[in-house]
């Protein structure tokens, strides 16, 4: 009797759990946090051009934005879209139709092509032929990442490289967070092929006390929708998500598992370009710095941002950059801070996006993140300096100028 009552309260109690699960779950009602079914996941046409891939994505991204009644006008699928920049084909050299040299650039997660958009027209004016490509689930709504793999991503960048291999002799790839973990990955597939790579904060290592938590939520979420979500929130950014399911967070985790181990029998002596902040909370900077130190190419760069001195220097090809500007209201770089100008319309100090997310709505402190003002300070969102001051988290490179002076000479030495 006993045995039965056990059952049944157990039983009982995991009908409670799933219905909470079921009706608490944010995507009920909100078309945006469910899956579109038209952006979620690679399918690799090897017929297939860059060009046409271009307009199947532009063509995804506008039904599912529809689908789920966010903005789809052309200005936001630009934003978002994959793009293809050519070089001057006056100025720059070109035989047989193919260009010297390419670049393929991936974005980060959560993110679309726009903040690696700048980035390539400095690439397009060194004479690189520049494919930026949006990675499944992203650069539409945030529920269409509710199912994608990490092997969608790995598709996605090698049909990239693929591609651009058809118009270029030598091939660079450049990476920002996951985008720099899918670009070592391709990289280790063929190094022989690869003359180097760009790196800027890549996804070696995630930066929270709940990384181990990950795969429990993860496969709980297979049967509990509520917990399919890490956080949502308003998505009110043009070109990136701010609602956070669990899934594509786990299959990051999975990727660096993968990409580690690949690392352990084979190690990129490839020439490096690196941007790391010692302040990064989103990625671990000290496992970017192992990575950049068994990389033992002379040719290889690493510009390091820090507030505060950091252990394991004392690198020669390492340029130490002091990110702590008070009187220039700069305390630190953050995770979102590398590949953009401050005169950006979207991300820069007076544009589109800013990111109070510290901060409740309408409160005194979030009024200043958001209109700015002298005791507006920019930096990561670190504690320590969020108690002494009202901090926007920076979203662009103050030290841009430096940033790209820095891989024309990296360029030059190749």
């Amino acid at each position: 009797m006993r045995l039965k009552k056990l059952f049944a309260s157990i039983l009982l109690l995991l009908i409670i759990l799933y219905g909470w699960a079921y009706f608490t779950n944010p995507g009920r009602d909100t078309p945006r946090l469910r899956a579109t079914g038209y952006n979620g996941h690679f399918t690799e046409n090897p017929a297939e051009s860059y060009e046409d891939y271009i307009k199947l994505s532009r063509s995804n991204i506008e039904a599912a934005r529809k689908l789920a009644h966010v903005d789809a006008s052309p200005k936001i699928i630009d934003e978002n879209a994959p793009v293809a920049l050519f070089p001057d084909s006056a100025a720059c050299k070109s035989t047989n139709g193919k260009f010297e040299k390419g670049i393929l650039l991936i974005h980060g997660l959560f993110d679309s092509t726009y903040p690696m958009q700048q980035l390539g027209k400095f690439f397009q004016s060194k004479c690189f032929v520049v494919y930026v490509i949006l990675l499944p689930g992203h650069g539409s709504v945030p529920g269409d990442l509710l199912h994608t793999t990490y092997n969608d991503w790995v598709a996605a960048t090698h049909f990239g490289r693929v591609k651009l291999a058809e118009k270029v002799d030598k091939i660079y790839l450049g990476g920002f967070s996951d985008g720099g973990l899918l670009a070592i990955n391709e990289a280790l597939l063929a190094p022989d092929n690869i003359q180097g790579l760009f790196l800027f904060a890549p996804a070696l290592k995630l930066k929270t006390s709940l990384a181990p938590l990950i795969p429990a939520v993860y496969w709980a979420s297979r049967v509990l929708p509520r917990l399919q979500w890490w956080s949502v929130s308003n998505d009110n950014a043009s070109a990136r998500y701010n609602s956070i399911p669990i899934n594509p967070v786990y299959q990051t985790k999975e990727l660096i598992r993968i990409v580690h181990a690949k690392l352990k029998q084979q190690m990129l002596q490839l020439p490096l370009f690196i941007e790391e902040s010692a302040q990064d909370l989103t990625v671990d900077p000290s496992a970017t710095l192992r990575f950049f130190k068994k990389n033992k190419n002379p040719r290889s760069v690493m510009l390091w941002y820090y507030e505060h001195d950091y252990p394991l220097l004392g690198e020669a090809r390492m340029q130490r950059i002091h990110s702590y500007l008070p009187g220039q209201n700069l305390l630190s770089m953050s995770h979102l801070s590398f590949t953009l100008r401050d005169d950006d319309p979207i991300y820069g100090k007076n544009g589109e996006y800013k990111d109070c997310s510290p901060y409740t709505p309408h409160t005194p402190a979030w009024s200043v993140c958001e209109n700015g003002g002298d005791e507006l300070f920019y930096g990561e969102l670190i504690d320590a300096d969020l108690k002494a001051h009202i901090i926007r988290r920076i979203t662009f490179n103050p030290f841009y100028d430096y940033f790209t002076d820095q891989m024309t000479k990296f360029l030059a030495a190749q």
